[in-house]
């Protein structure tokens, strides 16, 4: 296992310096022990706890209205080019172009190292969606980790910081507590797969020290109930009122298009009941070649008629998801946002 990331660390720095002297006065072999409990005593201090709930974080009067647009698969140039269609087009109050998270599978997926540096350059968010994208549900701890921690390696290999991919979400959506058990042991901020509820005054994303805080049969997850992850959050995917997690208005399983089925008006009505109510976040979570979805000329064109809508109400910003959840540790009310995101890439 790993010691604790330095974004979860730093928060315990001071306690750990200030209890260093003990540590160096043990004697024999309690020494390694009282050290090993120190370092426990001092990541469960750190750890974030935000409990669910359809109250914003720290009961703030006015949030924004966050949007998380996400793209899972592949990394390479055709799915840049279809994603930064959307993503260019776009601005946030303070003017900065939109940015998205790419969750990436790096070897059965089309992965270019060469286009994860420059989306990361352009400031979008990098997560692993392992190596192989395998349906992890029955797999063993180390084939687990072996696929979850290979795919973050790859990542980091080509360039981009270990401390910035931090994020994970499983193939096909199909989790198990073995996965979260990973993520939680080797350093992981977030994970991103659970389904839950759309619609209005929805639940906010949350920490797992209790355990996966949704309804796991929302959308057919696999949830124990004596799991527990302190520090480690869930960012769910918000069921849209055709009853996707992702690619609205297809088939998730084969990518074909519903008939008759508009993704604008779909992406609307979710944002609208949102928004109206308790603003909690709107997830947009697309694949581009895998099914083809944003490939898709007409839904690339109604995923960007969304964006332009939702963008022209008061206090909606698309943010990454480690943004996200920077807002949600220190959350600051809509009308401070601009002096909140001014410490991300523009």
């Amino acid at each position: 296992m790993r010691s604790a990331p330095a974004w979860r660390l730093a928060a315990g720095a001071q306690a750990a310096s200030a209890g260093a002297w003990h540590i160096l006065d043990m004697r024999r072999g309690t020494t390694l022990l009282l050290a090993l409990v120190a370092a426990a005593l001092l990541q469960s201090a750190a750890a974030v706890t935000v409990r669910a709930s359809t109250r914003p974080p720290k009961n703030i009067k006015r949030p924004p209205q966050l949007i998380l647009f996400s793209h899972d698969d592949a990394v390479d140039s055709a799915a840049y080019g279809y994603v930064t269609d959307v993503t260019d087009r776009h601005r946030n109050p303070n003017g900065c172009r939109i940015k998205a998270t790419w969750f990436g599978c790096t070897s059965d997926c089309d992965f270019s190292c060469s286009t994860a540096k420059k989306l990361y350059g352009k400031g979008h968010e990098l997560a692993a969606h392992t190596v192989n994208h395998p349906d992890l549900r029955h797999m063993s701890y180390s084939k687990v980790k072996k696929e979850i921690v290979g795919s973050r390696d790859k990542i980091v290999s080509c360039g981009i910081p270990e401390s910035r991919v931090v994020g994970f979400r499983t193939p096909f959506l199909s989790d198990s507590p073995t996965v979260r058990q990973v993520l939680a042991d080797y350093g992981f901020r977030y994970d991103s797969t659970i389904g839950v509820a759309g619609g209005s005054n929805r639940l906010w994303p949350a920490t797992m020290e209790d355990g996966v805080p949704y309804d796991c049969d929302q959308a057919g997850q696999y949830c124990e109930s004596d799991e527990s992850y302190p520090g480690l959050w869930e960012v769910p995917l918000y069921e849209l009122p055709d009853g996707n997690l992702m690619d609205v208005c297809t088939d998730e399983s084969s990518g074909d298009p519903q008939s008759g089925c508009s993704p604008y008006k779909q992406l609307k009505k979710d944002f609208d009941r949102a928004y109206g109510s308790n603003r909690g976040p709107v997830t947009v979570g697309v694949h581009s070649i895998t099914t083809g979805f944003l490939k898709n000329d007409k839904f690339r064109g109604e995923v960007n008629k969304f964006f332009q809508y939702a963008l022209q109400h008061k206090d909606v910003w698309v943010v990454t998801i480690s943004q996200f959840l920077d807002w949600m540790e220190a959350p600051v009310e809509a009308d401070k946002m601009a002096a909140f995101m001014a410490k991300y890439k523009c």
